[in-house]
């Protein structure tokens, strides 16, 4: 899930990561050194802040290190509020799952039958799809994010619409394949059988009963809250503060926002067996569905906890977690934040690690994986080394990235296609229409509300996109490209949309109307 602010804020130059806030911290010996590390990772990677949630039985220690914007000095405690984007996941299918209970759903009715305005593009899927594939990811539907991403604002009926255009591109209940939009389409159950919106289902059901005050699902409802956490880019030498990404037209799957002390209830519910305070929040039966493997999780390496098996159950990934244990885990990225829970019911232990920083420094996981090692007694790695290798192979396919982009470049005093001929709208089955428009000689894109930028000459009839953006601008290692292709007539027959990299692979846009643009 990354946009706007009007400028880059510098990092101060005292700016030091080492500051911790321990809100709730018993003694223990297994921790010892948890401090300096968290505090090594955080300098190395330039993530500016991180709360930590460690519940193990009925002890409970919150930390929060750094600071909630770069630069500034406002610490971070267990109180600070962050995006925790995809850990969202698990929170609607618990809430789908007390639906199922209360007997307002069917775990196995087709969900085009609840949703009004859902449909696929294989018929097949309108009578079997069930709100049981679309929670373990195994309907087989292609990804599409784009068409969420640059459309924020939409409504959350407009995003389902758009469901029927996404095509399927694995076979149904064979494979997993992770899908933000069937997250959406299962929350929207929620309101067609109750009359009560997701958000309105999850405070009444799960946030409210735990008190979990400062857990919010939109962005609207952090303003004027205080105690907020800035989300960041990162570059190599510094953090880049940016704007919370409003993923309300996606929300369940995953626009919560929580903090530390709430992840602390979460944690215990999970632990506890759907308890909170001796009462039964959401029912065992509900649990127990949840957290059942439905669809198995390819996994090349086994790392150091010796991973043998990997499945996906519902808003959950299940593993072991060396030879005695399983966990279950769920991590969470949206536009400079990252987040990870990870429990353990057996072992009564529960870590979550929220973060103001993009997923990519792997600071979640390699917090969430020194803790749980710790007081599990798991054969220790060495966490540093294998954090500096992840972070290494990071950069440097950033740095291949802005490395092939400059070595394609040829530099132009100008356009080598005819500007305003190039200019209309082209389409795309799947992902709708991108406009290319002109101004004072300048190409200027758009797609959807949110994916606007300037064409600039990259080689021949191929444009890099700079975002209006200026914060994801300098953020990112290199542009997106948009490059024409012309039939022998000099009309424009196609564009396409392609990431930053060596892939060859990219979005196919095609004229609107007769009349195609002509060079």
């Amino acid at each position: 899930m990354k946009k706007h602010t009007n400028r880059i804020v510098q990092l101060l130059a005292s700016f030091s990561v080492s500051a911790v806030v321990a809100t709730t911290s018993v003694a223990d010996e297994r921790l010892t050194g948890l401090d300096d590390y968290v505090a090594a990772l955080m300098d190395l990677s330039h993530v500016p802040g991180v709360a930590l949630t460690i519940v193990e039985g009925d002890q409970v220690t919150i930390k929060g290190f750094g600071v909630r914007t770069a630069g500034a000095e406002d610490p971070i405690d267990g109180d600070t509020v962050f995006a925790i984007g995809s850990m969202t996941k698990n929170i609607t299918a618990t809430a789908l799952a007390i639906a199922v209970e209360k007997g307002d759903l069917s775990w196995d009715t087709p969900l085009t039958h609840y949703v009004d305005g859902l449909a696929f593009s294989d018929p097949y899927l309108n009578e079997q799809l069930t709100l049981r594939d679309v929670l373990s990811h195994r309907t087989g539907l292609d990804r599409a994010d784009l068409i969420w991403f640059a459309r924020k604002g939409a409504t959350r009926a407009d995003m389902v619409s758009r469901i029927r255009n996404i095509p399927r591109i694995e076979a149904f209940r064979d494979s997993y394949l992770y899908n933000n939009f069937m997250y959406l389409a299962a929350g929207e159950a929620i309101p067609a059988v109750t009359g009560v919106s997701w958000d309105a289902y999850l405070n009444e059901h799960l946030f409210t009963p735990m008190g979990m005050t400062r857990t919010t699902t939109n962005v609207a409802a952090l303003e004027g809250m205080a105690n907020v956490a800035t989300p960041h880019y990162l570059k190599p030498e510094r953090a880049v503060p940016t704007e919370y990404f409003d993923l309300a037209h996606m929300g369940p799957a995953g626009s919560v926002n929580s903090t530390a002390n709430d992840m602390a209830t979460w944690c215990k519910m999970q632990i506890d067996g759907g308890s909170h305070s001796g009462k039964q929040v959401v029912p065992t039966a509900a649990l127990d569905a949840v957290r059942t493997p439905l669809t198995f999780m390819e996994h090349a390496e086994k790392g150091h906890i010796g991973t043998q098996h990997k499945t996906y159950a519902m808003g959950l990934e299940r593993m072991n977690y060396g030879d005695g244990h399983v966990v279950y885990s769920h991590g969470g990225a949206i536009q400079g934040m990252a987040s990870l829970i990870s429990f353990i019911p057996d072992a009564d232990l529960c870590v979550a690690v929220l973060t103001n920083g993009e997923t990519g420094s792997g600071v979640r996981q390699f917090v969430s994986d020194w803790v749980m090692d710790h007081l599990l007694g798991i054969p220790k790695t060495d966490y540093l080394s294998d954090f500096n290798a992840n972070l290494a192979k990071r950069r440097g396919r950033n740095a291949g990235a802005a490395q092939l982009h400059a070595a394609t470049h040829a530099p132009s005093t100008g356009y080598e296609v005819n500007a305003t001929a190039v200019v209309g709208v082209y389409s795309n089955p799947v992902y709708g229409e991108l406009t290319i428009s002109e101004k004072e000689g300048t190409l200027h894109t758009l797609y959807g509300t949110a994916f606007k930028g300037t064409l600039t000459p990259h080689r021949g009839y191929t444009f890099d996109i700079t975002p209006e953006d200026p914060v994801r601008a300098a953020a990112s290692p290199a542009p997106l490209n948009l490059s024409f292709a012309f039939e022998k007539s000099g009309k424009v027959s196609s564009v396409l949309l392609q990431m930053p990299g060596p892939s060859t692979s990219g979005i196919r846009f095609e004229p609107v109307g007769n009349d195609k643009p002509q060079q």
